[in-house]
């Protein structure tokens, strides 16, 4: 009914033996220090929260907030590759088509650092050593469409 997709800039130059793939790691919310984080389930059983790349103490957690696991799926295909100059250093990117099949909060961005390729300027889920854009998240939807049979009247009924 609706179709998405989107036009990332990832870290890291992806594999192009498997440029394409779907991720599924359902998503939820843990509670870190005075707030929720959405974090994705990598083992896929509940037991383990990835929030963000760093890798310090606090991105991993096996408490999720009761009732939020929800899965979400995304594809993935790898477009092109190249390079991006950083303070006179040559960085990896690729650049990737994104098509989340659910829609859960975070999900595009935790979904390619979890599979270690974040999205370039995402300080959120990115790790501190990530490609600085001015606070930009080179996240771009490129593809936005909704069949009129979907939408309902305020009694309930599809109107086509």
């Amino acid at each position: 009914c609706v179709e998405k997709r989107y036009v990332a800039l990832v870290e890291g130059s992806m594999d192009k033996e498997s440029s394409t793939g779907t991720i599924s790691h359902a998503i939820g919310k843990v509670w870190v220090d005075d707030h929720n984080e959405w974090a994705c389930d990598l083992h896929d059983d509940g037991s383990f929260a990835f929030i963000r790349q760093d890798g310090s103490s606090d991105t991993t957690t096996t408490l999720f907030v009761p009732d939020t696991l929800r899965e979400a799926i995304t594809m993935y295909n790898a477009v092109d590759w190249g390079t991006v100059q950083l303070n006179g250093d040559s960085k990896s990117v690729t650049r990737v088509e994104l098509t989340p099949v659910t829609g859960r909060g975070h999900q595009l961005r935790l979904h390619m650092a979890s599979i270690q390729h974040p999205i370039v300027g995402d300080y959120m889920h990115g790790d501190e050593h990530s490609i600085d854009t001015d606070d930009q998240l080179c996240l771009h939807a490129s593809k936005l469409s909704m069949d009129s049979f979907c939408f309902a009247s305020n009694n309930g009924d599809t109107d086509s």
